[in-house]
């Protein structure tokens, strides 16, 4: 608390002295007032304690030099350096490079790249939005918008033929490559409330909120499905290939439906008597608590993380993970792929990698003083305590092929969206 109340007195002080007010909103101080602002900075200096004003002094210090060290010519090469050799550990090809990527926030659908980020034309604010293709990056489009300036980042659900869907409270809407907006599905305001996720098959738009599930016609804008979900209920939900899976959680158990989007009709049902792991997710899972590997359906419990047949629901595997969790509760960072589950314990503060499969329930390998990452081809990504190395490793061995230095650097200088690799913040690989 001491330290925030340094760092705010310290950015008073010298708003007080550039502006001549601790209002950022009015305009800079005339001139002619410079004089009694002067003496106001002089009568509040006094009144601050000389330890105070030692640690405040301290603080730019220390902020100046983290300024310089991530800012050198040494950082930079940190950064190059990091990238080659992450580039040559994972046989990765660069896609595209931009430094406006630094700036925005991006998605990746399929092979499209969709982002936006904040910019001023002659005094006014814009949101520039861009589409490009990373199969083939010459096709790109970029647009100013002012209309989408207030959304959540959760709103960027699909992308289907040239247009990206957003929900805006009662309200959906489409923005094209074209920059055009459009209203869809106006007559069912009410029931477009509380949507958190579009899935775009064919045709078809299906809504999912926290009321119920809705299949709408993208063509004629009209209801054709809805399936109500209980009160207080969470739900989670995927599609693969013209069947939706989706799960509702509530009173410590949870209801998984396969429902098939060509035919209108549910699969299969079942239940499961197993409370919701609120914080054990997977890394690059959007909804971390049903997803596929495969064609196979994971269901992470608290307690029991399953392995369920697409088909019939049936449970073909499973592993009894709460002891992994450690005095932290439920957060573990986990990805399942190909019937092994890669999972950090941090159960007695191991901090190790385990893989385990799923057909025996047996430990395949461990490795200490690693931390889970995720999953890229043939490769474990995962970084050593302190973050000062990144390790790629074998998945099938759990032996380290390479042990890459961290760069210099404030950033996230690693991250994976959808299926491809960002480095630096502006590197995008594959």
């Amino acid at each position: 608390m001491k330290k925030i109340l340094i760092v705010a007195l310290f950015y008073s002080t010298i708003n007080l002295l550039f502006f001549g007010s601790f209002n950022t909103t009015k305009a800079q101080t005339p001139r002619n007032n410079r004089k009694i602002d002067s003496l106001r900075l002089d009568s509040l200096l006094k009144k601050i304690p000389d330890s105070v004003k030692k640690e405040i002094a301290d603080y730019g210090k220390k902020s100046l030099a983290r300024f310089n060290k991530y800012n050198s010519l040494e950082a930079s090469k940190s950064k190059t350096d990091f990238e080659n050799n992450m580039a040559a550990a994972l046989n990765l090809k660069l896609v595209v490079r931009d430094t406006d990527f630094k700036f925005s926030r991006l998605h990746i659908f399929g092979d499209t790249l969709f982002g936006d980020y904040d910019h001023i034309i002659s005094n006014k604010e814009y949101r520039e939005y861009f589409i490009q293709s990373l199969t083939d990056t010459s096709h790109l489009v970029k647009f100013n918008n002012s209309e989408l300036s207030y959304y959540t980042t959760t709103t960027f659900d699909s992308y289907h033929d040239g247009c990206i869907y957003f929900n805006y409270g009662s309200t959906m809407k489409t923005l094209c490559s074209d920059g055009k907006i459009t209203e869809i599905f106006p007559k069912y305001q009410d029931m477009l409330n509380y949507t958190y996720k579009i899935i775009l098959y064919k045709n078809r738009a299906i809504l999912i909120r926290t009321k119920d599930i809705s299949e709408f016609d993208i063509r004629s804008q009209n209801l054709i499905w809805k399936y109500d979900i209980p009160k207080n209920a969470s739900v989670y939900s995927l599609l693969k290939g013209d069947t939706l899976f989706f799960s509702t959680w509530i009173n410590k158990a949870a209801t998984v439906v396969a429902y098939n989007i060509e035919k209108q009709s549910i699969i299969w049902k079942k239940v499961f008597e197993e409370d919701l792991p609120r914080y054990s997710h997977s890394i690059y899972d959007a909804d971390y608590l049903l997803f596929q590997d495969n064609n196979t359906l994971v269901l992470p419990t608290k307690s029991t993380c399953y392995i369920l047949n697409m088909n019939t629901g049936n449970v073909t595997g499973k592993v009894t993970w709460q002891i992994f969790f450690g005095e932290g509760g439920e957060y573990v960072f986990f990805k399942i792929n190909n019937n092994d589950l890669f999972i950090d314990d941090f159960a007695n503060n191991q901090k190790t990698i385990k893989c385990i499969d799923f057909g025996t329930n047996k430990i395949k390998w461990e490795l200490k003083d690693a931390y889970f990452i995720g999953l890229y081809k043939q490769y474990v990504v995962a970084y050593t305590s302190g973050q000062k190395y990144y390790l790629i490793i074998d998945k099938s061995t759990g032996i380290i092929k390479s042990k890459i230095p961290a760069p210099i650097s404030n950033i996230p200088e690693f991250d994976f969206i959808g299926n491809y690799i960002l480095i630096n913040e502006f590197a995008i690989y594959k």
